[in-house]
């Protein structure tokens, strides 16, 4: 099984003036959180996920 992680996602919406935090903890790679939050929309100005290390991941 492979090793569960923790992300933080910080996205910032085109025409949107504050930032959106959220996290996620599974099984998958960064490239399918950006895909699974729809990060490659027209709507998302940019975005920065980070992987955090959790006691319990």
């Amino acid at each position: 099984m492979d090793k569960k992680r923790h992300y933080v996602v910080v996205i910032k919406e085109t025409g949107k003036s504050g930032l959106l935090i959220t996290e996620y903890i599974g099984f998958i790679t960064p490239e399918k959180v950006a895909e699974f939050f729809g990060l490659g929309q027209s709507d998302v100005e940019w975005y920065e996920i980070e992987e955090r290390a959790s006691p319990d991941c």
